[in-house]
């Protein structure tokens, strides 16, 4: 598989697609309107804002790192989250084993990142400084199997991503 470009899916809480959104091999916009829409009509209801990024870079990048800082203050006091899925580095054992039975042909990685906002009562005691404290925390890391990825969604976003 081929990295061919970024492309992103907002997930409901029970990490069911709400939309598809197709990027560029370096970004994927979010559609804003429709994300704000669907937090208006369903509180909650955006659980994560998802997408592919090139090989091995499972990192957040500093654009996906202002979106997330400003959903959190958009979602608020509702979570809000960035996943980025990539190729996965994964070496072998043995010659004949992979590393947690998984070829690096087909493996991936998924990676949760959490934007935790200041609760605004904290900041407001605070004398309201200028900007409340925002830290993005790195909720979970998984490996998968393309061909056994436990959601549906994943292997909607690699094959559009990856071809």
């Amino acid at each position: 598989m081929k990295f061919i470009k970024e492309v992103g899916i907002i997930l409901d809480p029970n990490r069911n697609p709400l939309t598809l959104v197709e990027g560029t091999p370096g970004m994927v916009n979010f559609p804003q309107q429709l994300a704000w829409e669907l937090h208006k009509k369903q509180p909650g209801v955006v659980w994560a804002f998802c997408h592919t990024h090139p090989p091995f870079f499972s990192e957040l990048s500093h654009e996906d790192e202002t979106t997330l800082r400003a959903w959190a203050y958009t979602l608020y006091p509702f979570p809000a989250r960035m996943t980025v899925i990539t190729k996965a580095k994964i070496g072998r054992q043995t010659d004949s084993n992979w590393v947690y039975g998984i070829s690096p042909a087909q493996s991936f990685t998924e990676t949760t990142y959490l934007g935790v906002l200041e609760p605004k009562e904290i900041w407001q005691k605070c004398g309201g400084r200028k900007l409340r404290k925002f830290e993005i925390i790195k909720e979970e890391t998984s490996i998968f199997n393309f061909t056994e990825a436990e959601y549906n969604y994943q292997k909607i976003i690699i094959e559009r991503s990856y071809g």
